[in-house]
C-alpha cells in the first residue's frame, strides 16, 4: 500500500523530484541528523532505498493543469515526507520545487 500525495506543479518535473528523493535517501547513511530526523518521524531508514521509498509521477488534468503526484511507499510516512525530506527538498533545489499541496492531505491507495 501507498500513501499518495497531489501537488500543483512546481519548478521541477517528476523525473527531477525522483532524483532529488534518490540523491537524499542514498546519503542516510552518512547524514546521522537525516536518519534520526526520519526516524523521529515514523519512517525506518534503514529500509529506504532510492526505488523503494517514494514515485513521483506526473498528471494532466484539463488543457493547461498538470499535478505532480507521489507515492510514498513503506517505510516512507506521511509526517517523514512533510517535515523531512520536503523542506530539504526547498532548501537544497528552492521553495518552488514543489506546488501546493492539492486535496488538503494524502490519501491511501493499493
Amino acid at each position: 500500500m501507498a500513501i499518495q500525495i497531489r501537488y500543483e506543479q512546481g519548478a521541477k518535473t517528476a523525473s527531477e523530484i525522483q532524483a532529488m528523493v534518490g540523491e537524499l535517501v542514498a546519503a542516510i547513511d552518512q547524514d546521522a541528523d537525516l536518519a534520526r530526523e526520519l526516524r523521529e518521524h515514523g519512517a525506518d531508514p534503514g529500509q529506504m532505498t532510492s526505488d523503494t521509498t517514494v514515485k513521483a509521477r506526473e498528471e494532466a488534468e484539463g488543457f493547461d493543469f498538470v499535478q505532480l503526484i507521489i507515492d510514498l511507499l513503506i517505510p516512507m510516512t506521511y509526517d517523514a515526507w512533510k517535515y523531512v525530506i520536503l523542506p530539504r527538498l526547498r532548501k537544497r533545489h528552492g521553495a518552488d520545487v514543489l506546488g501546493e499541496e492539492i486535496d488538503g492531505g494524502p490519501t491511501s491507495r493499493r
